[in-house]
């Protein structure tokens, strides 16, 4: 996984957690099936990828211990917390770059499906609606 790879799944992993009730995610399992989720949300409407992260399948433990790696890079830069493995954003989770709404619908759809619901998120008007 080359820096702009692991840039984006930085970034996605943030989203995540920004948008999450309250900000809070329960286990780090559950981070990580949105994580997946996100991307499976995000290829079926879209030609491109969220990241080029490998979701073909079940996460291997190659896979789990990179995921591992990123949230501790995440929490040395200041963007995430942890406390008895409940991840939650710091005071400076706006470092990550935002992402664009359709990259965050994805997120959103991915959080209810793994059940973290309770978040705001509203898509920005790009042109007005006749």
């Amino acid at each position: 996984m080359n820096a702009n790879d692991q840039l984006k799944a930085k970034r996605v992993i943030a989203e995540i957690v920004r948008l999450t009730k309250g900000g809070w995610i329960l286990p780090k399992v559950r981070l990580i099936k949105a994580f997946y989720l996100a991307h499976a949300c995000y290829a079926k409407r879209h030609a491109d990828c969220l990241s080029s992260w490998p979701i073909d399948g079940a996460p291997t433990a190659e896979d789990i211990q990179r995921f591992h790696s990123i949230l501790q890079e995440l929490m040395k830069e200041g963007v995430i917390g942890e406390t008895n493995s409940i991840i939650y954003p710091s005071s400076h989770a706006q470092r990550i770059a935002p992402l664009t709404d359709p990259e965050r619908a994805s997120i959103v759809a991915a959080i209810n499906l793994v059940g973290l619901r309770s978040f705001s998120f509203r898509p920005q008007r790009t042109h007005a609606v006749p």
